[in-house]
């Protein structure tokens, strides 16, 4: 953000705090819906993950034998 010094104070008004201020809470709000989406996704896909190398590991193993 460019703060420019030969503006004067009063000509910053209420919507230049306005604008700030819903621009921060709409970040916080898409974060807020974002992150538990991405961790549920991660977390499925963990689980995928090892899930398919226990299958793989069974199957070796089974092969091997």
């Amino acid at each position: 953000m460019v703060m420019t010094a030969a503006l004067p104070a009063r000509k910053r008004g209420i919507g230049h705090f306005a604008a700030i201020a819903l621009s921060a809470a709409a970040a916080v709000g898409f974060f807020m819906i974002v992150y538990p989406v991405a961790k549920t996704m991660m977390t499925n896909t963990v689980n995928a993950m090892q899930s398919a190398q226990q299958t793989v590991l069974n199957s070796t193993i089974g092969n091997s034998t």
